[in-house]
């Protein structure tokens, strides 16, 4: 990239006085390559990239957009990329800024806390080299998203987390599992008690809580969706009308629209006081699994099979970003309070974190 061995000299002696004495020069001609050869001409062997991380950057190299700015692989520390200038036209193109492992199965959920500090994530049981599945087990991980760091591990549901959500005052948290009935945990208790559990609805795949935290949605396999009044603990009603398996649900900001998405490649919008469908839109969808609403319910995001995030401007309906680099399907979308990031979850393991602003 640059031309030249990173250290010179006249003698072997001298190339290797300089690789003691002098630090790694910076990259004058690299351009976007500039972070990656940054990071790999560290002394320290621990904090240059792993496999994983390296990979990450090179891929993200590939697409339209400014390279990695910072790699946070477990028991290392992050390292500040060196300073490179970005074109002007890679400036508004959306960035994967951070990568959290930890989770021993397919990651399935993620949701922001309501203050944007926290960001819960949900997977699957895992598999053991034998084959079989994993018992027991914490299947939803709460992670500092300032620090990048797993902060608790809950117990409770046995399968499959498939979907998380907090409540508006970010006193609770529902998860959606697969074979039980949604969990709800509340987290001012510091998980000293057992998750609370809502009877007569299984196999629950996708959770909201509507904004005033009043209202539980609910989509399951059997290709409903259900609202549940919180404090009663009760369902109030149920929304029929998908021809697959409701995998998303998402209020908009006002609370008076519910987005579901589903297997039968559609996205439905619900008007919730009514509780009918005012609206089915299918242009370029595989199975949806996961939908969100940006803060100010002007966007929508939308991950599924075929291993992108959409986004969709509400008002017109229409596409306005195809976000790639997950190596396999997305399975849920989640945007920070200001709206600034968007997180995306998938079966490749990974959480990403995308800048769009």
């Amino acid at each position: 990239m640059e031309g030249s061995p990173p250290f010179g000299g006249p003698t072997l002696t001298a190339v290797l006085a300089a690789i003691l004495n002098r630090p790694p020069p910076i990259p004058e001609h690299a351009g976007p390559m500039a972070p990656v050869l940054g990071a790999l001409l560290n002394r320290a062997p621990s904090e240059r990239p792993d496999a994983v991380a390296l990979t990450g950057q090179l891929t993200a190299l590939l697409r339209p957009g400014p390279p990695v700015l910072t790699v946070r692989s477990p028991g290392t520390t992050s390292r500040t990329a060196p300073a490179t200038v970005v074109p002007a036209a890679w400036q508004e193109s959306p960035l994967r800024a951070a990568v959290l492992d930890g989770h021993g199965g397919r990651v399935h959920s993620v949701a922001f806390s309501p203050d944007g500090r926290v960001l819960a994530s949900g997977c699957d049981q895992g598999v053991r080299p034998d084959g079989s599945l994993i018992k027991g087990g914490r299947r939803v991980r709460l992670w500092d998203v300032a620090s990048q760091t797993c902060t608790a591990a809950l117990t409770g549901p046995d399968g499959a987390a498939s979907s998380v959500a907090f409540a508006p005052d970010s006193a609770m948290l529902a998860s959606g599992n697969s074979g039980q009935p949604v969990h709800l945990w509340r987290l001012t208790s510091r998980f000293r008690r057992g998750p609370i559990t809502l009877a007569g609805d299984t196999d629950v795949v996708s959770v909201a809580f509507s904004p005033d935290g009043t209202l539980l949605a609910t989509g399951n396999c059997h290709k409903t969706v259900r609202l549940w009044d919180v404090a009663a603990r009760a369902c109030i009603a149920a929304l029929s009308g998908h021809g697959g398996w409701v995998l998303s649900v998402a209020f908009s900001p006002d609370g008076g629209t519910l987005a579901t998405g589903s297997a039968d490649h559609t996205v439905r919008l619900w008007d919730v006081a009514a509780r009918t469908c005012v609206a089915v839109l299918t242009d370029g969808f595989t199975p949806v699994f996961s939908v969100a609403f940006s803060p100010d319910g002007s966007l929508l995001a939308s991950g599924g099979a075929d291993t992108t995030v959409q986004l969709w401007d509400v008002a017109t309906q229409t596409r306005t970003a195809t976000l790639t680099g997950h190596a396999k399907a997305v399975t849920s979308v989640a945007f920070s309070p200001d709206g600034s990031t968007l997180a995306s979850a998938s079966h490749d393991k990974t959480v990403r974190l995308w800048h769009l602003q």
